[in-house]
């Protein structure tokens, strides 16, 4: 037998689909609610009126630029030992999919991605499978809501009955790529010292990399 007569007796073929289409990943997030296109110019424009149309009857739907995007998540993941290190930090505290499919051992995710893509690919992929995926979105948030006193953005307390989870799911057919990544935050208060929860926000983020193409997709639950 030569070197070459080997197989992976851990692979995993992730290409069977459990979830079928970004339709049904929308409408499981967000669902079928009116939608509001915002124009941005660029990743570190605010967004107006966050607070006012913030409620379940509206979806933001936000495109960015996608070579500003990827620009500036490279500039945090410039090897491939950073892109795999930051993702073993987080891959117990995020829910990873490849195709509906639930993933933990990271080695088998750069496996399954090696057997179909380029190296470049493949770290254009695994950059977006951690937390900084919702970096950009969580900035924009932020900036657009620094002109109210004492308005932060925060995670959601366990106490609260929300999925707290980033969750994210590489969508493969064929060669076609897309990432999604899903998280649920919220914007509060400081009054007289107390943190009060006064919107939740549902966050879909949408990065197409054969098509080039970001989304940011968002409504609001104000909190009674």
């Amino acid at each position: 037998m030569s070197l070459t007569d080997y197989v992976y007796i851990n692979f995993v073929n992730y290409d069977k689909k459990k979830i079928i289409s970004r339709q049904q990943l929308f409408e499981k997030y967000i669902g079928k609610n009116f939608i509001i296109l915002d124009k941005t110019s660029s990743i570190n424009d605010s967004l107006t009126n966050l607070l006012t149309y913030s409620n379940r009857n509206i979806v933001r739907i936000i495109p960015l630029n996608y070579f500003q995007y990827m620009s500036d998540t490279r500039k945090s993941f410039k090897t491939k030992d950073i892109i795999l290190g930051q993702l073993l930090k987080d891959i117990n505290r995020i829910k990873l999919t490849i195709n509906g499919n639930l993933v933990k051992n990271i080695e088998r995710v750069d496996d399954y991605l090696s057997s179909k893509f380029l190296p470049k690919k493949i770290n254009n992929i695994l950059m977006l499978c951690n937390q900084s995926i919702m970096a950009i979105p969580c900035r924009m948030i932020q900036t657009s809501i620094k002109h109210h006193d004492n308005y932060y953005l925060s995670e959601i307390p366990i106490i609260e009955d929300y999925e707290k989870d980033l969750q994210i799911n590489i969508d493969i057919t064929d060669n076609e790529v897309s990432i999604f990544g899903f998280k649920n935050l919220r914007i509060v208060k400081i009054i007289n010292g107390e943190i009060k929860t006064l919107y939740i926000l549902k966050i879909i983020i949408e990065i197409e990399l054969n098509n080039e193409i970001v989304f940011i997709k968002m409504y609001g639950n104000k909190v009674n």
